[in-house]
């Protein structure tokens, strides 16, 4: 994982780098820019966020309706000279060589964090709370990358598409470089670090809950005290993995720090646990 990071003088550390799908018409090279925009478009911005290209004068969801997903753009008539398939994601691409731009994606350390805790007493009976966050961090999600190759993520299976919305398998993986060595290979890109697969990882948490009440002497032995502890209760995040906070530390590794976490690896989340306490005092 140590190889995702690019480190550079007069730069921030932990930085991910890595491919681009375009997500904008200004990132095609100027005299595609003017084909891009709205319906009847010859590129256009689908559900995913990602530019594709449809072809003028047909709308994304032509690909079943009109039996287009076959269809091929020619490298003669394409941006950068790459041939494209319908409706698949668009590299960004270095406008000199044609190859895959190599760009910042994200950060692995998060701008800030955040907590607060709050404690109440009321007679017997004792609450706290803990609740903290991380905001602004990056998180590879080599998991869900991975699953693509493998077909076992339910955005292949096209679950609640409709046949407008459905995607083709080669949108998500497809073998090998299937044109002049730059296809894209689908979302799964080969395993590498692209803007689909880093994922904003930014969270809240309710990491701790403790409500606790004190009996008093029992039959006049002690100072009794009951109480419960729930610890990692919610997370709050649009991370789409098991849970943003874990990933692989690089302790090992080039970039030498266990601070940099920021790749989830199939590691098991933090679990939500609840405990039962009892406690005297004489």
């Amino acid at each position: 994982s140590g190889s995702v990071f690019y480190a550079q003088a007069g730069y921030p550390y932990a930085e991910f780098y890595g491919r681009k799908f375009i997500t904008s018409c200004a990132e095609l090279p100027g005299p595609f820019q003017a084909q891009c925009g709205g319906p009847g478009s010859a590129f256009q911005k689908n559900g995913d966020g990602l530019i594709v290209w449809v072809g003028a004068g047909n709308s994304l969801g032509d690909g079943i309706k009109r039996n287009l997903w076959n269809a091929v753009l020619p490298s003669s008539q394409a941006p950068w000279g790459g041939q494209l398939n319908w409706g698949m994601p668009i590299k960004l691409r270095d406008p000199v060589t044609g190859s895959s731009a190599n760009v910042f994606l994200g950060s692995a350390l998060p701008k800030f964090r955040l907590s607060h805790s709050q404690t109440f007493n009321y007679k017997r009976l004792f609450l706290y709370a803990l609740v903290d966050g991380s905001f602004g961090q990056y998180v590879w999600n080599q998991a869900r990358a991975w699953s693509f190759g493998d077909f076992q993520d339910r955005e292949e299976d096209q679950h609640s598409k409709s046949v407008e919305d459905a995607k083709p398998i080669g949108y998500y993986w497809r073998q090998g470089p299937a044109d002049a060595g730059i296809g894209v290979g689908g979302l799964y890109d080969a395993l590498g670090v692209n803007s689909v697969n880093l994922e904003k990882a930014s969270y809240a948490k309710i990491r701790e809950v403790n409500v606790s009440y004190n009996y008093g002497p029992v039959r006049g032995v002690g100072d009794w005290t009951i109480g419960l502890v729930g610890r990692n209760l919610k997370t709050f995040t649009n991370y789409s993995g098991y849970d943003p906070e874990v990933g692989v530390t690089n302790a090992g590794s080039v970039s030498g720090s266990g601070a940099v976490n920021g790749v989830d690896a199939y590691q098991f989340p933090n679990l939500r646990t609840f405990s039962l306490s009892l406690s005297t005092r004489f």
